[in-house]
């Protein structure tokens, strides 16, 4: 990603973040789904108590294939680039965070009395949502868009598992991500209700865009209905000269300048290790880590 350039910017005197976060292709996705898709195993197995499972996914450990766990012990040696104070299960922490904070998010938006009837998953990879959420039962539409090359053999995955989405429909999109006119044409040939509020899911995706991050923002904002709702997950960096984050970061202002006009509002952001994104899961000798955060946002009109 262009962004790990800069990786000696945002955390000086580390060893790379190159080097920790390279991700080679592999048949169908990128290492780091891999990884994922282990680390989501393991809290789906998790048998000790006084902590259960913070969610379910029967599908993980099929998806994380031969590398999924061999990366995430490698990764380990990497928390202290990311400020992480011997706690070499940082990640794997995070990983079960995040995914219980967006299906909890997911839950609430399609549980309220007018709810959303669409759900957008930018950037899905081997996400399992739309086979696993009970809340997505009533959703009318899902679509999953990402590359034709991860998408394809996922689908093809799925099918040979005999598993079926559980939402009414369910549609695989190919479209550029960057591209507001193409990814709009590509999610309405698919079924895709432009007027139609949806919830808008980005994880893992923005850090790697390096600066067209922007032209991503404006691609959602160009979908994205009036009364939809937005969650991204993004990597707050230190920032360079002249105050600006370093190319595939963000902050709470430059986020808001970017999405402010075009009508979206109700801004909530939450750092990994605040009361809001640790689960009971994060450790009391560590400092929240802004490094890996959420933003939550409704869209209005624009003015």
């Amino acid at each position: 990603p262009p962004w790990l350039a800069q990786d000696q910017q945002l955390f000086p005197g580390q060893a790379t973040q190159a080097a920790a976060m390279s991700v080679a292709s592999v048949d169908f996705a990128s290492d780091s789904a891999m990884m994922i898709a282990w680390e989501r195993a393991l809290e789906t197995e998790r048998t000790e108590s006084p902590q259960p499972p913070l969610f379910s996914d029967p599908y993980a450990r099929r998806l994380a294939g031969e590398k999924g766990e061999g990366l995430s012990e490698q990764f380990e040696a990497y928390a202290p680039v990311f400020g992480f104070t011997d706690w070499p299960v940082f990640h794997k922490t995070w990983t079960v965070v995040r995914t219980k904070f967006i299906d909890d998010r997911l839950q609430d938006c399609f549980a309220a009395p007018s709810p959303p009837r669409q759900f957008v998953n930018l950037g899905a990879g081997l996400d399992t949502r739309v086979y696993r959420l009970e809340c997505l039962k009533g959703v009318e539409k899902a679509f999953e868009v990402d590359l034709d090359k991860v998408l394809t053999p996922k689908t093809k995955l799925f099918e040979h598992w005999g598993a079926e989405p559980i939402c009414t429909l369910s549609a695989t999109v190919a479209a550029d991500l960057l591209d507001a006119g193409g990814l709009k044409s590509c999610l309405e040939a698919a079924g895709f209700g432009p007027a139609a509020p949806s919830v808008l899911l980005a994880e893992g995706l923005i850090m790697y865009l390096g600066e067209r991050g922007a032209d991503f923002l404006t691609a959602v904002s160009g979908i994205a209905a009036a009364g939809s709702t937005f969650i991204l997950n993004y990597m707050e960096g230190k920032q360079g000269e002249g105050g600006e984050p370093q190319p595939g970061t963000w902050s709470p202002d430059s986020l808001r300048a970017h999405l402010e006009p075009a009508g979206w509002r109700d801004f909530q952001f939450f750092v990994f290790g605040d009361d809001s994104l640790n689960f009971g899961r994060f450790p009391a000798d560590q400092e929240p880590n802004r490094a890996f955060s959420f933003m939550v946002c409704t869209k209005g009109t624009s003015e």
